[in-house]
């Protein structure tokens, strides 16, 4: 197997593309030595797929929980318990620490001896688990010769806006460390969530590639059951009867 980059002009046949709301974030072009092309329409690249999904999905998840538990606020019903918490305070805050309240969308930052408001911008929903309109749609499909064999879809508002920002299944990059980029706060977090994080690219690649090779005695599945119904994950033969039955029908001519 050999990896291409997208700078690569000679594409191998196969690729798999990770996008996020059609705008990609990783695509790779690789070989398949080996190949059983009845794979190619099989319930074991389906489940490979899916395999692929559920790793980067929780490489997602556990920088989810890294980020709250750096940037989580305090939480309060409304500014009179803001202010007996502030009051009596059980424990002493960072500076800068933050404070958001359920009954009013305000924020505010503890500056060490108050809470004052603070008026940029603040993410409530990743706190508060409110509903978040903008549609956040992450998708990893697997191409061959440019088309598209399989594909799973996922909602990418199950993370913080922050993670979703900041997809990168590498876990090599720090854009914030850059110059003319640099942010500190920013770049902290980063660097905790690709701390001794595997590069999933090769995982990806490598568990694709596993699914689509075999001689001639390994046995492929393409129909799968939901339910009552049986499905043929292989599109070539569902094509081919399609048009039978059409041809039957005289829907199309000879």
């Amino acid at each position: 197997m050999v990896e291409k980059t997208l700078e690569d002009p000679r594409k191998e046949r196969f690729e798999f593309i990770f996008s996020v709301n059609g705008n990609i974030i990783c695509q790779r072009y690789f070989r398949i030595n080996g190949l059983n092309e009845r794979s190619l329409g099989s319930v074991q690249l389906t489940e490979a797929l899916w395999e692929c999904q559920r790793a980067i999905h929780n490489d997602l998840a556990e920088k989810s929980k890294i980020y709250l538990e750096l940037t989580a606020p305090q939480i309060f019903n409304d500014r009179d318990e803001m202010a007996k918490w502030v009051k009596e305070q059980p424990f002493k805050l960072d500076v800068p620490s933050y404070a958001i309240l359920r009954n009013e969308e305000a924020t505010f930052v503890w500056t060490g001896e108050e809470m004052r408001p603070y008026e940029k911008q603040f993410n409530r929903w990743d706190y508060l688990g409110e509903k978040n309109e903008t549609p956040c749609v992450l998708k990893l499909a697997f191409l061959d010769e440019g088309k598209e064999v399989r594909s799973i879809s996922w909602d990418g508002n199950a993370y913080p806006r922050f993670v979703r920002t900041n997809i990168d299944i590498s876990n090599s990059k720090n854009k914030y460390e850059t110059e003319g980029n640099f942010a500190p706060y920013e770049a902290a977090i980063v660097n905790a969530f690709i701390k001794n994080r595997d590069d999933l690219i090769p995982k990806i690649m490598r568990t694709l590639v596993s699914a689509c090779v075999g001689g001639e005695n390994r046995r492929f599945f393409s129909r799968v059951r939901y339910g009552e119904k049986e499905y043929d994950l292989n599109l070539d033969s569902y094509n081919e009867r399609l048009f039978v039955n059409l041809k039957k029908r005289g829907a199309v001519e000879e």
